[in-house]
């Protein structure tokens, strides 16, 4: 016989088995945003002149969110035209709603509940400013985490695109024989 407080843990952190097609749409997500990660490091190292083996060790451990604000403040410093500023801050504010989203999905707590069909409820908790927790849950289902693989997508061609147009991704270092 269980006792009731771990009936109630099992209850609680219950983890639902996701539908096939909502699974492949978050390894999708999970297996592709690496790129937008990698090419907003390449045009922050491209803005500073230095090479991208220089950089990532230093922003190896700083939050996507973070490295984004500072590719717009040095892309601020750097780009001459403020068109170019522009476009370039058009793709960083759409990155960086796409990362509240992931960082939703992946590192949120997923229930199943009540809820029919190939929807998910993910929760979080956010302290507020009493610093009392509250949870938020948001649902997810494939057609928006297949929107968000597709935007991931566009957000990479775009940042992909920005820089090989300025020249800020530079090619890899030679390795020495």
């Amino acid at each position: 016989m269980t006792d009731s407080i771990t009936a109630t843990a099992t209850e609680l952190f219950y983890t639902p088995e996701v539908q096939p097609n909502l699974a492949l749409q978050l390894g999708r997500l999970i297996t592709r945003w690496g790129w937008p990660e990698a090419i907003a490091e390449d045009i922050i190292a491209g803005l500073l002149s230095t090479h991208t083996s220089l950089l990532y060790p230093i922003t190896a451990d700083i939050a996507i969110g973070t490295r984004l604000k500072h590719l717009r403040m040095i892309a601020k410093l750097r780009l001459g035209d403020p068109s170019e500023f522009r476009k370039l801050v058009r793709v960083i504010t759409r990155m960086e709603k796409l990362c509240q989203w992931r960082n939703q999905i992946i590192h949120g707590l997923w229930y199943k509940g009540d809820i029919e069909g190939d929807t998910a409820l993910v929760m979080e908790t956010r302290p507020t400013k009493d610093a009392e927790i509250r949870p938020i849950g948001q649902y997810f289902n494939e057609l928006w985490i297949l929107y968000l693989v597709n935007e991931t997508a566009r957000c990479t061609s775009a940042l992909w695109r920005f820089g090989k147009t300025y020249n800020l991704i530079l090619p890899p270092l030679e390795s020495s024989p």
